[in-house]
């Protein structure tokens, strides 16, 4: 019996973890072809309609309103250089929130491109999550790098990736029902990527779509403990 309850104690301390820390990582491609990981046409927000609580959208982003213009950042596809440009001379550009059943979120990602290869595929937002009733900031000063660089015919598209660093799902699985993004503007209409509150901002991001992802339901770990107990149990019967 010692061996078992050992067992078991071992399956839920590994389980348990250590909580980890929320990061970013970003990627600046040449052509959209060159992204890490596709657009999703499934993640959790696919296809939703969001709440915009500041901000918006530039006039020319396709669309005769509102939720025409919004529906380019969930839709699932790469769609066109008017799908979606962020509300320029605006702070924030946008700030935008989705709600869905409480579940693990895996990843939060970003696509921004622009075929013009300027800087409108510059990213700067903050993320919140709503958690227990409440929101609460996830991560802040999400950036595409450095400021003060230069988009002029290198890059095409931009791609932000927020996860957990432990591995696990975001806030270490713990069940969130909705996220917001705040969008900021990114340059002064010169191709140079300029920080919040600097002079000369009034041009924002082209954001192609984001997702939130699942995270991929693992066997239960009650039901390895349970395996292995079984083990142990035939074993001392024999």
């Amino acid at each position: 019996m010692k061996a078992i309850l050992l067992v078991v104690s071992l399956v839920l301390a590994l389980t348990a973890g250590a909580w980890a820390e929320t990061s970013y990582t970003y990627q600046m491609v040449a052509s959209t072809n060159d992204w890490s990981v596709p657009i999703s046409g499934t993640d959790i927000i696919n296809g939703m309609t969001g709440v915009i609580t500041a901000g918006g959208f530039h006039p020319v982003t396709s669309g005769s309103t509102l939720a025409e213009k919004e529906q380019w950042l969930t839709d699932g596809q790469l769609g066109t250089n008017l799908q979606a440009i962020l509300a320029d001379f605006s702070t924030p550009a946008l700030q935008i929130s989705y709600m869905f059943p409480e579940q693990k979120v895996g990843e939060i990602r970003s696509f921004a491109a622009n075929s013009g290869k300027d800087g409108r595929v510059f990213q700067d937002f903050d993320v919140d999550v709503f958690v227990a009733g409440d929101w609460y900031p996830l991560i802040q000063n999400v950036t595409t790098g450095s400021f003060y660089q230069s988009n002029k015919g290198k890059w095409e598209g931009s791609l932000i990736r927020i996860y957990e660093k432990g591995g696990a799902g975001l806030l270490e699985d713990t069940p969130i029902s909705g996220v917001r993004f705040t969008y900021y503007m990114v340059d002064n209409g010169q191709d140079w990527f300029l920080p919040r509150g600097e002079g000369g901002l009034n041009t924002s991001s082209v954001i192609r779509e984001i997702d939130v992802t699942k995270v991929p339901e693992p066997a239960s770990f009650l039901a390895l403990a349970a395996g292995m107990v079984g083990i142990l149990l035939r074993r001392r019967s024999k």
